[in-house]
């Protein structure tokens, strides 16, 4: 009895996987199609949402996330070389980085692991509970810093002053829109 049992519940568990739609033949569970774009989605369309998860001492996690959609930079937020009136950000070229107090304000580019991604990225940082500032950066390519890395400070959110503000908590998280002064 135990192995007729079995046996069916292995037969409903595999037709169950491979029916899964409803009567229109809209798929109820997306289990996707395993596909790659090289991007390491599984072939899944990104949003324009950028994040990053540091771990917090203590435990837990915090994630900052800004959503890039229509990102600019015009005025005088621009770089003074920059040549144009409005630096429009390009997903597909551009990186976006934090610098902040909790991180000790490295300039945005030179460390790898600040990079936020569409995917989320987590690189294993701890950060100290507590507040901190911060900004968001983008980093095109072709722009250099003095020691020749791929780093810049001149296309932040905006220059100077306000920096973001927020309290890091275990389980928290932060999200803004890029450029939405606080």
């Amino acid at each position: 009895m135990r192995k007729l049992l079995t046996t069916f519940l292995a037969f409903f568990v595999a037709f169950a996987m491979f029916s899964c739609s409803d009567d229109n033949g809209v798929n109820i569970i997306d289990i996707g199609n395993g596909g790659d774009d090289g991007n390491g989605n599984g072939g899944e369309e990104l949003g324009t949402v950028y994040s990053i998860t540091f771990n917090v001492d203590g435990g837990g996690t915090f994630t900052f996330s800004v959503d890039m959609d229509g990102a600019t930079i015009e005025g005088d937020d621009l770089p003074d070389d920059f040549d144009g009136d409005v630096y429009t950000f390009d997903p597909e070229n551009d990186k976006v980085f934090i610098a902040g107090g909790m991180v000790d304000w490295p300039q945005p580019g030179t460390q790898g692991n600040l990079q936020l991604t569409r995917a989320g990225a987590s690189p294993g940082i701890t950060v100290d509970a507590g507040p901190s500032q911060f900004k968001f950066f983008i980093v095109p390519p072709g722009v250099t810093n003095d020691d020749g890395d791929n780093a810049s400070w001149a296309y932040g959110e905006w220059e100077g002053d306000p920096n973001r503000a927020v309290e890091i908590e275990s389980g928290g998280d932060f999200f803004a829109e890029w450029g939405d002064k606080p």
